[in-house]
């Protein structure tokens, strides 16, 4: 399959484009800083980015493996605060799931209009939300909201998207996030008593969304 993975350059994505080549896949990866450029806080460099994939080459999955957001005392959250972590983590990646829902219907209609139902089931998108859509923190209501505004969107959207399967990967924090290579605290102290999981398995719940049947479905990996 060939592949655009929105995200390519953090810690999932890196993972994610390793797996995913390693089983023979095409990734075409997308950030700020690869040309084309995408930039998940700004939804007009979306379209553009896989329209610019796509125009490339036949695009049989997107996944996105974007997140961010600021890890603040409930007391000390702002609007701005969940308007900036909801624009990051879930209206970025609604809006890259949109652009890829509306070009990979029209992968499914060529297959459809081929006879060949079995090979539009390849055609799909996955995103990327997080344990703390399940698991309350005491600094995490913002990153919350957004894992869960995620979820929903990608259990409505399965019923109506044409053919093409939509998926989340939810993982707990992840191991190698926990320090920065210095050995100073990243994530951990954000996640106290929480188990975390290596990024491999991450990877492969990337790899059974693109790769599977499933559809409408929140993949957690705890």
């Amino acid at each position: 399959m060939r592949i655009a993975l929105v995200g390519s350059t953090g810690t999932i994505g890196r993972a994610t484009a390793e797996l995913l080549g390693f089983r023979g896949h095409e990734v075409v990866g997308l950030s700020r800083s690869t040309t084309p450029a995408l930039d998940i806080t700004d939804p007009d460099s979306v379209a553009p980015a896989l329209a610019a994939v796509a125009g490339a080459g036949p695009l049989d999955a997107v996944v996105s493996t974007t997140g961010g957001g600021p890890f603040r005392p409930l007391p000390e959250l702002t609007v701005d605060d969940f308007r900036a972590t909801l624009a990051y983590k879930a209206l970025g990646q609604i809006a890259v799931a949109q652009q890829a829902l509306a070009l990979l219907r029209a992968r499914v209609a060529e297959q459809v209009a081929q006879q060949d139902a079995a090979g539009a089931g390849r055609f799909s998108v996955t995103l990327t939300s997080g344990v703390l859509s399940r698991l309350a923190v005491p600094t995490g209501v913002a990153a919350a909201a957004a894992n869960g505004a995620v979820e929903a969107y990608v259990r409505t959207a399965a019923g109506l998207s044409g053919g093409v399967r939509i998926n989340a990967v939810s993982p707990s924090v992840v191991t190698e996030s926990l320090y920065d290579p210095a050995g100073e605290p990243n994530y951990a102290p954000f996640f106290p008593g929480i188990p975390s999981v290596p990024v491999a398995r991450v990877a492969e719940a990337v790899v059974r969304s693109v790769e599977g049947a499933e559809t409408g479905q929140v993949i957690e990996v705890v």
